[in-house]
């Protein structure tokens, strides 16, 4: 079904289908014989739609898994193109075995290549000296997990501040980054990333899962005019190795925006103006269930009440990292 919606270029449809696919079926070095060419099949799909969808080192993992189950050429010349792509990050070509301390030294490596967002490639002086900061997640079983932050500075003057999360189980590595944001340095101006991560028991019963809250928040302002911009976002990812397999889905605790004009010097009492817009919630575990509570809210909230944790685990759409984007924040 996923691959008769590929054909037909309907690859959202495609992706959800096959993420449902992959996730009911065992961990690649216990598939039964009967399954070996099936599961190689509905890798190959899904490395397919990875590709048409430009994420690229999904696309190269999912060959190499299609490959390892059963021999094909197609699946072979395909992988060989994908080989030949400058785009593709490092981080997402490591094999699963990679040690974190290896992982991070060719993360940083990569950001230095490619640059970010307020440095261009290759401009970071000694770059063999930055580092990220490796922060192992403790306390868990089955997976392994940590955090990689780090703080460059830019040339051009202020602050590159990134974070990656890392999970590995199952034979399976998943490595993302979490945030991407740039400080110019200047008054009035900031961006901060508030990262926490912990083993938390959400599905009373079964082994420790990860979890990992992002807080961004970004602020302008102007003394000169009056003027405050400042934003908020809020995400939330937890994965599991419960069923067998690595699980991961992320959360979205909102979004909040607030801009002010104030009372500047000569300006009567009503020019004081406000907008605001969008909601920001927490997130509990309990017996279960994720307990979403909003709090600052000037607008509806992504999710309210409680929800089984199972039932987010099993949700396609929800699935990390295959949607997720990394966080930006960028003052000035």
């Amino acid at each position: 079904a996923a691959f008769l919606a590929y054909r037909a270029g309907n690859l959202p449809r495609a992706d959800e289908l096959l993420v449902t696919a992959l996730a009911s079926l065992p961990p690649d070095a216990v598939i039964p014989a009967e399954l070996r060419v099936p599961t190689a099949m509905c890798l190959y799909n899904a490395g397919l739609i990875d590709e048409a969808q430009g994420r690229i080192g999904h696309a190269r993992r999912n060959f190499t898994r299609s490959l390892a189950l059963r021999a094909n050429e197609t699946v072979r010349t395909r992988l060989a193109g994908l080989a030949q792509d400058p785009e593709a990050p490092a981080w997402e070509t490591l094999p699963a075995a990679t040690p974190f301390d290896e992982l991070a030294a060719a993360v940083r490596d990569e950001l230095c290549r490619r640059g970010g967002m307020g440095f261009e490639g290759g401009s970071l002086p000694r770059c063999s000296e930055v580092e990220l900061v490796l922060q192992p997640i403790t306390g868990l079983a089955s997976i392994e997990a940590a955090l990689l932050r780090g703080t460059f500075q830019v040339p051009a003057g202020g602050e590159q501040l990134v974070s990656f999360l890392a999970v590995r189980a199952h034979g399976v590595l998943h490595v993302r980054q979490l945030f991407d944001g740039y400080s110019p340095g200047m008054d009035g101006m900031s961006v901060d990333a508030e990262l926490q991560a912990s083993a938390i028991d959400a599905v009373p019963g079964g082994e420790r899962e990860v979890f990992v809250e992002i807080g961004v928040s970004s602020s302008d302002e102007d003394l000169g005019i009056c003027d405050f911009y400042g934003s908020t976002a809020r995400r939330a990812i937890v994965c599991s190795a419960d069923a067998g397999s690595l699980a991961c889905v992320s959360l979205s605790l909102g979004d909040h925006s607030v801009r002010e004009h104030e009372v500047c010097e000569d300006e009567g009492d009503d020019a004081y103006e406000r907008e605001a817009e969008g909601c920001i919630t927490r997130i509990e575990f309990r017996d279960g269930g994720a307990v979403f509570t909003p709090t600052v809210c000037d607008g509806p909230p992504d999710y309210t009440g409680t929800i089984p944790v199972t039932t987010l685990l099993g949700r396609p759409e929800l699935a990390w990292p295959a949607l997720w984007e990394p966080i930006e924040g960028c003052a000035g």
